[in-house]
């Protein structure tokens, strides 16, 4: 078969929703380049090996235009649960920070449970900050206390919405301001 009979254009509201288990595997149509969308964003595949190792080599691949691929975002997009590829290592994004979870406990306290996890490749696992970003909204799942996170320091904050919750042990680790 042919590439254009793999191709679908899908309609933008759908694509950032998309809740295949196994996410989009893409392929660029200039290249070689293979990659899956998790979070909204492309991770690309550095090998075969890397494509098999994290799970993605049975699900239909999607050709998508050079201009397209070339433009895509390759920043995960907070509130997205990650799992590393050869691993049980399981984490969220929060503040374009990886924030791993220790327990399934964990996890599920800070809300994550009933989230799709998507696998990334062990490379791009390893390559994540875990220092949140500047601006980040936080708090623990046991505590109402709402945390401004800049400078790698917290302050105490009034805040309702856009806040994200991570691990007790995750907030105590990071110092106040």
């Amino acid at each position: 078969m042919g590439a254009s009979q793999w191709e679908r254009i899908v309609p933008t509201g759908l694509w950032g929703s998309h809740g295949h288990p196994y996410a989009t595997r893409i392929k660029d149509s200039g290249s070689a380049g293979q990659a899956v969308v998790v979070g909204g964003a492309k991770i690309s595949f550095v090998s075969g090996q890397e494509l098999i190792d994290s799970g993605y080599e049975k699900v239909p691949m999607q050709v998508i235009p050079n201009r397209v691929w070339a433009a895509m975002p390759t920043q995960i997009a907070d509130g997205t649960r990650i799992a590393k590829a050869g691993a049980t290592s399981e984490a969220a994004i929060v503040g374009r920070a990886r924030i791993d979870f220790h327990t399934m406990a964990e996890l599920q306290a800070a809300g994550y449970g009933g989230k799709l996890r998507q696998v990334i490749p062990a490379r791009v696992w390893n390559g994540l900050t875990t220092d949140i970003a500047d601006g980040t909204y936080v708090k623990s799942p046991d505590a109402a206390a709402v945390w401004l996170v800049n400078g790698g320091r917290r302050t105490a904050a009034s805040q309702s919405t856009g806040v994200k919750v991570i691990p007790t042990r995750v907030l105590d680790a990071i110092p106040l301001a």
